[in-house]
């Protein structure tokens, strides 16, 4: 009676699990189709008949697995499939991948798949199954509310085995724990998971550790993370070599590649992994900087590999020693005055740190008065003024957003005339190939402007760094964090496309400072602005990188390289980065900086006449346009994480207030 009972309980057992785990293979071929991304030896995602499975898994009365473990495989058929976030992210997404490529090397086919959605009113599959990631099953939770800080664990709980972590660090460590685990124990006829299985991983977090930097070391090639290169070594400007990837990359590759840099003789610096889905790190050797970028959303490694006998780093965090104040942080749009005959006058923007250095943004023309002048004594008795004495100032970095006369000509001038009277810590900019330059006429014959102009300041000993602009990099200087989103390395890609503009190589930027975000975009055309928005989300997205409350509109309001900027069909590159979800605007007033002048000092023509009809300025509300006329505006931006505008009205539109010619 007794075996006759438990043929029975069996028996309605199976036929349980069987209609629960109909539901997930429902959801695996819905899955099937979504044409998942693979991970390095993964499969295409199309699933063959022998997944229509039966099951032969034993559970005690009491719901935990009993000591004979987990049934993964058994009779030629599996008992459990794998599960992931509906909403996971792309590690979460590789690791899944990896493991079912894992089972069906060693058995000839993966197990059924499905996401942890499910319709309303439904319930979950139940069934056993291997959980990866951060489910919505209970079992998941509970472990992942058990993970310490850099923690990873795989645990049977339950029907399901669960695999968590806290970084992917871990993760990593965790799947390769994993790995070894299943191919020792794991054969052809039989996979079951046994207390044996679970595991804890803990990792520490990497510190930069100048005395283990080697002295050079050989770039791995990506085929050693299951990745492949399709550009290799090509020329990036200044002795840069760029290297892409096929268009097939993922996190994984990534997080291997990285390993394989330590592996190769490479240091760890740094790492940024805060903008969107995207991940930046940097490694060194004492002849070389490598920049590995991995742009998520675009599927795309790049590793731009800059030589330390041109370029300096940006600098750590844990390097911005200061004193902290009450003070506001002052960011400055500098009112430049205006070609004769024109309402350009190019842009320009200063901020005065708390300790009283300085950072500044371009500075406009090489002359900034009718008729001839100096920007370099502009630019200086700008910021004697603004730290109130007559002292030297002190640049901690200068950032040029690319090479074009409106913007550049500030530090060539700063440079021919005025080199002795400033100190610059860091210079940043990112020039383009010689190639590149000479592919489009507004940068030809301008590869040695800035050169030349580095080559005077570092002669009488006042600038002491060059550093490279790459998107991720961060700067860290007093209560102002500056991360470089754009450069010409958002554009680069395998086809050797060409920037069809200068424009298009401009480095574009975050400041952040005491809670409050200014959008920096340079002259950045339609071409970046898509590169940009296509990486890390449009501006009106909840969780873009690029949500500010104070954007430069790009290229003074103009539309692309055509002459017709009235007729509004023009499209500026914050037209295109506003897109894809949202507004700019979003749920709070943001406010545009517009760097032009106005015709006749008082209508708007020229430059803001383009502005006025560009679809970029709808995004903005009338009485949010900050015009930079001729005369600077301050805004601070202050501990309360509240922001002042010192402006005025003039002749309807709002400009600054102080002036220095």
């Amino acid at each position: 009676m007794k075996s006759k009972r438990m043929l029975i309980k069996s028996i309605a057992l199976i036929l349980v699990l069987f209609t629960a785990f109909t539901t997930m293979l429902s959801c695996a071929a819905d899955n099937s189709a979504e044409g998942e991304s693979s991970g390095s030896g993964s499969d295409s995602g199309n699933e063959s008949s022998n997944e229509q499975l039966g099951f032969e898994y034993d559970i005690s009365d009491d719901g935990e697995a009993n000591t004979a473990g987990l049934t993964i495989f058994a009779n030629g058929q599996y008992a459990a499939g794998v599960i992931r976030s509906e909403t996971a992210d792309s590690f979460s997404k590789d690791v899944y991948t990896d493991i079912r490529a894992l089972f069906k090397k060693k058995l000839g086919d993966s197990p059924a798949i499905a996401t942890d959605f499910v319709a309303n009113g439904a319930s979950k599959p139940n069934g056993p199954a291997i959980l990866v990631g951060d489910t919505s099953y209970s079992e998941s939770k509970t472990v992942y509310a058990t993970l310490k800080d850099n923690e990873a664990k795989a645990v049977i709980k339950g029907n399901k085995y669960v695999l968590v972590w806290k970084t992917e660090a871990a993760g990593v460590t965790l799947l390769e724990k994993f790995t070894a685990l299943f191919n020792k124990e794991a054969t052809k006829d039989s996979v079951v998971i046994t207390s044996k299985w679970n595991i804890t991983v803990a990792t520490t977090e990497k510190t930069f550790d100048e005395s283990a930097i080697k002295n050079t070391a050989t770039l791995p090639d990506l085929s050693e993370a299951g990745g492949s290169w399709k550009t290799k070594a090509r020329d990036a400007g200044h002795g840069s070599k760029i290297y892409i990837s096929s268009d097939s990359a993922n996190a994984g590759i990534y997080t291997k590649y990285l390993t394989a840099l330590e592996k190769a003789g490479y240091t760890f610096y740094t790492k940024n992994e805060t903008l969107h889905t995207n991940k930046f790190a940097t490694y060194v050797t004492k002849d070389q900087i490598v920049n590995v970028m991995f742009f998520e959303p675009k599927g795309v490694i790049k590793v731009v590999v800059d030589p330390r006998s041109t370029f300096g780093l940006p600098g750590l965090q844990s390097e911005n020693v200061y004193t902290k104040t009450n003070a506001a942080t002052e960011f400055v749009q500098l009112g430049l005055k205006q070609i004769s005959g024109s309402s350009e006058n190019g842009m320009g923007y200063v901020v005065k740190l708390t300790d009283g250095r300085f950072v500044v943004v371009d500075a406009g023309f090489a002359y900034d008065t009718s008729g001839g002048g100096n920007s370099g004594k502009f630019i200086v008795d700008t910021l004697k003024k603004m730290q109130g004495n007559t002292k030297k100032p002190v640049i901690a970095a200068y950032i040029i957003t690319h090479i074009h006369t409106d913007h550049a000509g500030g530090f060539m001038g700063l440079a021919n005339a005025c080199a002795s009277q400033v100190t610059i810590e860091k210079l940043i900019y990112n020039q383009p190939s010689d190639k590149q330059m000479e592919s489009v006429s507004n940068m030809s014959g301008r590869k040695s402007w800035i050169p030349n102009a580095i080559s005077k300041l570092q002669k009488v000993g006042s600038l002491k760094s060059v550093v490279k602009a790459h998107p991720g990099q961060q700067f860290f200087l007093c209560d102002l964090t500056i991360t470089i989103l754009g450069s010409i390395d958002v554009i680069e890609d395998n086809n050797y496309t060409k920037m069809a503009n200068g424009n298009n190589s401009s480095v574009v930027s975050m400041f952040e400072m005491n809670g409050g975000k200014v959008l920096l975009t340079g002259d950045a055309e339609p071409r970046e602005g898509t590169a940009i928005r296509d990486i890390y989300g449009g501006i009106g997205n909840k969780n873009s990188p690029l949500k500010a409350d104070f954007i430069q509109v790009a290229h003074h309001g103009y539309g692309n390289t055509n002459t017709d900027h009235k007729s509004g069909n023009d499209q500026n590159a914050l037209n295109v980065m506003a897109s894809g979800g949202g507004t700019a605007a979003g749920s709070s007033p943001i406010y545009a900086l517009v760097p032009v002048g106005l015709a006749n000092g008082k209508s708007p023509a020229g430059y803001y006449d383009a502005v006025k009809h560009m679809g970029a300025m709808k995004i903005f509300a009338e009485d949010h346009r900050l015009v930079a006329y001729n005369k600077n505006m301050t805004i601070k931006f202050n501990k309360d994480g509240t922001q002042t505008i010192d402006k005025v009205k003039h002749d309807g539109f709002w400009i600054g207030t102080w002036t220095t010619y």
